[in-house]
């Protein structure tokens, strides 16, 4: 066979052998792309990494700082809440021993003016029955004791029949219109009948046993004290010999 027949086999081969070489060549630079692709990978992943432990640590940090300022305002505010709580307590404390000593005074003050009260009722009955029965006072000047007696303390007396009239004990409605009456009636200077004045003194005594603090009573049980030293007749042996 002559060398010119062989001519297009080699030209095919030579054209085969360039194409593998070329090939070879692109499959080398596509494993060397793949290998810097995966050298590329692992560097991201290690910064990612990397950066996620800083993140991870910062933040853990930042937790503990939280958490310990956290826990030294606790601390400061508990303090300050026992201190304000122990200062309250205390402030309280000593307001409430004012109030009992304040009270302990009220009540010693109640008792001596009840007692001053008492005492001052006797003394107005027994003055008056011997101003009344020796002479030393004319009727008018009787009635004009006794209206300005029944007028003292008008807006306490008042009170009180206004409260026992809402339905107050003890006294009873009937029993309030007769102490009105004889009040009105004493105001008015006008004389009462001796059964009056054991009748108003009978329901004062009533209302003295349930309201013995009242002023009202008081009042009311001084005026009972002038109407029996004023009115009441007296008996035999306490008479001004003539």
């Amino acid at each position: 066979m002559e060398i010119s027949a062989w001519v297009p086999f080699v030209s095919v081969a030579v054209g085969l052998a360039t194409l593998g070489a070329l090939l070879f060549r692109v499959m080398a630079y596509l494993g060397q792309l793949d290998k810097r692709y995966n050298d590329l990978q692992v560097q991201i992943d290690k910064r990612y990494n990397d950066l996620q432990v800083q993140i991870d640590k910062r933040y853990n940090d930042l937790q503990v700082q939280i958490d310990k300022r956290y826990n030294d305002l606790q601390v400061q505010i508990d303090k300050r809440y026992d201190d304000l709580q122990v200062q309250i307590d205390q402030r309280y404390g000593d307001l409430e021993a004012h109030l009992k000593r304040m009270e302990a005074r009220l009540g010693a003050l109640t008792a001596y003016v009840g007692t001053l009260a008492k005492e001052q009722t006797q003394t107005l009955a027994t003055l008056a029955t011997i101003l009344a029965h020796t002479g030393q006072l004319a009727a008018d000047q009787v009635a004009a004791l006794l209206t300005q007696q029944a007028r003292l303390s008008v807006i306490s007396v008042d009170a009180f029949l206004d409260m026992e009239r809402a339905g107050h004990n003890p006294l009873t409605a009937e029993e309030v219109d007769r102490l009105q009456r004889y009040v009105d009636q004493a105001r008015r200077g006008e004389m009462l009948s001796v059964d009056e004045v054991h009748d108003y003194n009978a329901i004062v005594a009533i209302a003295e046993r349930e309201h013995p603090e009242d002023l009202g009573v008081w009042t009311l049980a001084v005026l009972g004290a002038f109407l029996r030293g004023l009115i009441l007749e007296p008996s035999v042996d306490q008479r001004p010999a003539r």
